[in-house]
C-alpha cells in the first residue's frame, strides 16, 4: 500500500479549528483505536508516512469538526492531493 507524507494538510486543519494536536487525537481519533500522539505529531511535522486509509480518518474527522463549527469541509483527501 502506497504511504504518503501530506500530514501539512491536516496541520492547517488544525490551525482552522483552533485544536491542539493532543485535543485532536484524544476527542475525534479515539484513543486506543489510532496511533498515539506521537505518531500524528510525525505526520504533521513530515517526519513520517500514512496510508492513504489513515490520512483520509484523520480528515474526515477534522472536517466533521469544521463542519460543526460552519467552517465547511477543508482538508483534503488522499484523492484531492
Amino acid at each position: 500500500m502506497a504511504t504518503l507524507r501530506a500530514g501539512m494538510v491536516l496541520d492547517i486543519g488544525l490551525a482552522i479549528t483552533g485544536l491542539s494536536v493532543g485535543a485532536f487525537w484524544g476527542a475525534l481519533l479515539r484513543p486506543g483505536r489510532w496511533p498515539y500522539p506521537q505518531a500524528l505529531l510525525a505526520y504533521l511535522e513530515g517526519d513520517s508516512d500514512w496510508t492513504a486509509l489513515e490520512h483520509d480518518v484523520a480528515a474526515q474527522a477534522l472536517n466533521e469538526y469544521c463542519a460543526a463549527m460552519g467552517l465547511g469541509y477543508p482538508v483534503a483527501y488522499v484523492h484531492e492531493l
